[in-house]
């Protein structure tokens, strides 16, 4: 027999330089993948869990937005059977004459769906339908509800401007509940004149335009936030 010993080619492996910088770098370039490894799970966790918060936020938004869209459709739909009267009969009453010193502003209430933008925590909603649908509400019918309300400020312009212009204002009394709110106060005979007046027709005419877009997204509005708010709670459960 022959006897090998294998002690000092262990000794002489172990030992060897180049052995232990081939080792050490396996060592290093193992540390570094799992640590990168680790933390890229932390990372995607952190945005699992912003995103669950920011969907949570954004169903606080939406309850605030349905209060809004709501109210918006009720009192869009009044102004419209004012306008609707007005043209129609050809008689306006003080009453009616204050429902059109108004119009419709549009803020909404989109910060946390900013917010899940900005950190990129809304790339992390699992379900398709959820993202195509959270996107198009906020893109589409903010957009459109914030285009539309301030067509109808620029108009509600006009019509007071060529108002004071042209036709006397009696006077001017603050509501005791809220000073926001004016009474204006104009004779009958004026009143005549300024329905048969045909700028004001013209507006009018216009106005309904324009309440009849906001009434339809005020709708769809409703509608889709029904669909979002089921699709948010499937998403975090």
């Amino acid at each position: 027999y022959i006897w090998i010993n294998h002690e000092p080619m262990k000794k002489t492996l172990l030992t060897n330089p180049v052995f232990r910088y081939i080792f050490e770098v396996f060592i290093i370039v193992f540390s570094v993948t799992i640590s990168f490894y680790i933390q890229e799970k932390i990372n995607t966790q952190n945005k699992i869990d912003d995103k669950n918060a920011g969907l949570n936020g954004i169903l606080s938004d939406l309850k605030k937005d349905e209060n809004y869209f709501y109210g918006l459709q009720l009192g869009v739909e009044r102004k419209m059977e004012t306008v609707n009267k007005i043209l129609k009969d050809k008689v306006m009453s003080n009453l009616q004459f204050n429902n059109l010193m108004r119009y419709n502003g549009f803020t909404g209430n989109n910060n946390n769906y900013k917010s899940m933008i900005s950190t990129g925590s809304v790339e992390y909603i699992s379900n398709k339908e959820l993202f195509e649908k959270i996107n198009n509400f906020y893109s589409w019918n903010y957009n459109v509800m914030s285009d539309q309300a301030k067509q109808d400020e620029s108009l509600f312009w006009r019509f007071t401007h060529h108002i004071e212009e042209n036709y006397l204002i009696d006077s001017i009394t603050s509501d005791k509940e809220s000073a926001l709110y004016q009474k204006f106060h104009i004779n009958k005979i004026t009143l005549e004149k300024i329905i048969n007046d045909p700028q004001i027709t013209s507006q009018l005419n216009t106005r309904q335009f324009i309440y009849n877009i906001i009434k339809f997204f005020a709708e769809d509005s409703l509608r889709k936030i029904d669909e979002l708010k089921v699709l948010i709670q499937e998403e975090l459960k």
